[in-house]
């Protein structure tokens, strides 16, 4: 009885103290209320003083951690047991508690927002960047979860984020009083001037304010980049450092806005000196804003990537030497090294950024792949050259390789031939001096592969149109797999051979059908109707045209073909004539011997020019049709008992060339119809 009784009386103390302090809390809240109406509702400046509401609402607490922490310890077992209602005395208590302390937030939120008004009108930017932080914290406290549900919230937040953006932009408005970063355009030329304030502590205080309260530094690293970095690395630029001016550093870029092409681009040693000086200069700003973070750091978030990129783009890429020779005496890797090491000292990259030593680790495959491209450009522009200027190749007096293939017959190839074997013969001298050539082979592989399609394709025109061209053509892809036979260093170089082989003979033969199908339009007109009295000039004529045809030819080919496929070329030729006037002489049913004497002087012209064709008049001997054309003329100026004779009863001279039935034609239409015709006709079998 006596623990209940003193229990009891504990629980009435408790609710004594709890009952005044909820009297006390609210009257405290009420307070408060008509504060943040008139600081945040109605967003206007409080006149009265706030510390004493401060100084009310801490002892409040204190009182009721006093209430709850002498009834936890003098009666929480007892009072449990007792009593349920204490426990909801507790919970009040708490509650209490939580109001209580969040109206001192508010009013502390407060005294900050006064503060921040103090220091903005020193113009104190630390101090106002670190009330503005602490507001953060306030405002944006996880663990409140009653704060943001006050009507007062948005009120005050949005008064955190225009003292905020004031702030951002009154740095802003400062730090470009500093840091003046200026270009003046005139009609040839641009000046980029820089300048950089000689007061440290203030710059300092305003670079670390600004990069604390977030600035955003797009637009001073777009300013270094597109007008500073950019023409540093691909124009001639002056620099001009100007250190008179008792409150700035000052440095002047000069550069010309026209295109000065890629003849005028600096050395890269004169770009990579002129960034050094640059960021040498502008370290006069890269003070450290935070704990082991400086300016150099944040502007490089912004900046990096893209510098990094034009450098190699723009600057190291034209940098690679072109020869093996200048690939030794180069000494392009260690100067990017040297390079990468000095943006490090800088801290424009880190360890982590490899693009640098990257790159001068490949520079034997970019120097391989740099030589390489510029000799296919080459070639190509070769490819494209005219192909009649031409010069004198091969053995003289060889008429065939076939036997001899390390000799090439005497002909003529373009000069562009040569050219191109020369640019090859470069890049397999440069494969002999190093290890790593397989990349230079590819190279003739590639060009050799273009051959096979540009060339046919640039002149397609004239290698059909022009007979000259075909034939110097035909030698360029036969002297080209030529020296591929000589050179053959892989297996692709074979392939290549046979399909220049097969290049140059397609397009020959080609052109080769093209005149005759020319001459066969020719002779096209050659109609004798059975004349029996005479004939008129448009055989001749046409027959001559022929000629003159195969004269062409023979000027155009003669010097240019070698002997042994110029011989052969005209004997296809002049063998397609012959049988093709051979036929229409044949098919004459009636042939009078005026006409007979004019068939066969139109043949004797043909028996006495053919031969001239010929590098060797013999050669006439072994066309096709040569004797039958022979034999024909024999037989239209030879009488009925000569054509018995040359027959001889199927031995003599005539069976060579001529079936029975087309002697006995040729005697029908030459002779007339008599007994001794007859009789001829009679020993032809």
């Amino acid at each position: 009885m006596e623990i209940l009784k003193e229990s009891f009386e504990h629980n009435q103390d408790a609710r004594k103290t709890i009952q005044r302090l909820t009297f006390d809390v609210k009257r405290y809240q009420d307070k408060i209320k008509v504060f943040v109406d008139s600081n945040f509702v109605e967003i206007l400046n409080y006149h009265g003083n706030t510390e004493f509401l401060v100084e009310e609402g801490e002892k409040l607490t204190r009182e009721v951690d006093d209430v709850m922490q002498n009834t936890a310890m003098e009666a929480k077992s007892e009072l449990y047991a007792a009593s349920e209602e204490l426990k909801t005395v507790l919970e009040d208590l708490e509650e209490i508690k939580v109001g209580c302390m969040c109206s001192q937030k508010l009013l502390k939120i407060s005294e900050l927002f006064d503060n921040l008004e103090a220091a903005k009108s020193e113009n104190e930017y630390l101090l106002v960047m670190d009330l503005i932080g602490k507001l953060k914290t306030y405002l944006e406290d996880p663990t409140d979860k009653i704060l943001p549900k006050l009507e007062c919230f948005s009120k005050i937040k949005l008064k955190y984020h225009i003292e905020n953006e004031m702030l951002i932009h009154d740095l802003t408005k400062q730090f470009e009083k500093l840091i003046q970063f200026n270009e003046k355009a005139f009609q040839n030329t641009k000046a980029i001037i820089l300048k950089i304030s000689k007061d440290k502590d203030e710059l300092s205080d305003i670079l670390v304010a600004l990069f604390n309260v977030r600035y955003n530094p797009q637009n001073i690293c777009i300013f270094l980049l597109e007008s500073c970095f950019e023409p540093i690395i691909t124009k001639p630029v002056s620099i001009t450092e100007n250190n008179e001016d008792p409150n700035f550093f000052s440095l002047t870029l000069s550069y010309s806005l026209k295109d000065l092409g890629s003849n005028l681009r600096p050395r890269y040693s004169m770009v990579l000196h002129n960034l050094e000086k640059l960021f040498l200069w502008l370290n006069h700003m890269n003070i450290e804003i935070l704990e082991n973070v400086n300016v150099f750091q944040k502007l490089s978030e912004h900046v990096k990537e893209q510098l990094l990129s034009m450098i190699l783009k723009d600057c190291f890429e034209y940098a690679v030497p072109e020869t093996i020779d200048e690939m030794e005496n180069s000494t392009l890797v260690e100067d990017i090294k040297k390079f990468n090491s000095f943006l490090l000292e800088q801290q424009i990259i880190s360890e982590n950024d490899k693009e640098l030593l990257n790159y001068s680790e490949n520079i034997w495959n970019f120097f391989q792949v740099k030589f390489c491209k510029n000799v296919f450009e080459s070639a190509v522009e070769i490819m494209h050259k005219d192909l009649h200027e031409m010069v004198s190749v091969g053995d003289k007096g060889l008429a065939s390789a076939s036997n001899l293939p390390f000799l090439f017959p005497q002909c003529m190839v373009s000069r562009t031939t040569l050219e191109l074997i020369n640019l090859m013969e470069k890049v397999l001298r440069q494969s002999t001096n190093t290890n790593e050539n397989t990349h230079f082979l590819k190279t003739v592989s590639l060009i050799m592969n273009k051959y096979l399609t540009e060339v046919p394709s640039y002149h397609e025109k004239l290698l059909q149109e022009i007979p000259q061209e075909t034939a110097l053509f035909h030698n360029n892809c036969m002297f080209l797999a030529h020296w591929l036979s000589k050179n053959n260093e892989c297996e692709k170089y074979q392939l290549i051979q046979t399909s220049l082989q097969t290049l140059g003979t397609e397009h020959f033969m080609s052109q080769v059908k093209n005149q005759k199908t020319q001459i066969a339009s020719i002779l096209k007109e050659f109609q004798i109707s059975n004349a029996t009295t005479s004939i008129d000039q448009e055989p001749k004529r046409r027959v001559l045209q022929s000629l003159r045809q195969l004269d062409l030819l023979k000027n155009v080919w003669l010097n240019i073909l070698p002997e042994i496929v110029y011989d052969k070329t005209i004997k296809s030729l002049l063998n397609d004539l012959c049988s093709d006037l051979i036929k229409k002489i044949m098919i004459l049913e009636d042939i009078s011997t005026v006409v007979g004497n004019e068939l066969s002087e139109i043949i004797g012209n043909v028996l006495e020019r053919g031969p001239k064709l010929f590098t060797d008049p013999l050669q006439a001997n072994k066309v096709k049709y040569w004797s039958k054309l022979n034999q024909l003329n024999t037989v239209l100026k030879s009488s009925l008992i000569q054509i018995t004779e040359l027959w001889c009863e199927g031995k003599g001279p005539l069976t060579q060339s001529f079936k029975a039935e087309e002697v006995k034609h040729l005697i029908r239409a030459l002779f007339q119809n008599t007994d001794r015709r007859a009789n001829s006709l009679a020993t032809i079998i």
